[in-house]
């Protein structure tokens, strides 16, 4: 954490969101999340944003897809539309255009 800026942001910000006192709880109860055997019992439409660079969670986002048998699609933000970053840093408007008119085509 003294070395890197997101590994401090990141156990911070799960120390006041999942109210633990030690990044050693954070990593526990962060294990606890888990959608194996929950994932096929989604039944609604269902849109997963990705990006080229994730830095957290690479890869999860197919994983999640896969195990899903709703309406899907998965949104990939690429390194082209400068949204290739965690939760599309840098081109928020882009993501908020394509997720809006995603949501206009499902609803």
């Amino acid at each position: 954490m003294r070395r890197s800026t997101t590994s401090r942001w990141a156990i911070i910000d799960g120390l006041w969101k999942l109210n633990v006192k030690t990044p050693f709880q954070v990593l526990k109860e962060y294990a606890k999340y888990d959608l194996e055997g929950i994932a096929g019992r989604i039944k609604c439409p269902v849109l997963i944003c990705d990006s080229e660079k994730e830095m957290f969670f690479q890869g999860q986002s197919q994983v999640l897809f896969d195990h899903l048998e709703c309406p899907k699609e998965l949104m990939l933000f690429t390194v082209l539309e400068g949204a290739e970053e965690h939760c599309q840093q840098g081109a928020r408007l882009l993501a908020h255009q394509r997720i809006f008119d995603w949501l206009d085509e499902c609803f």
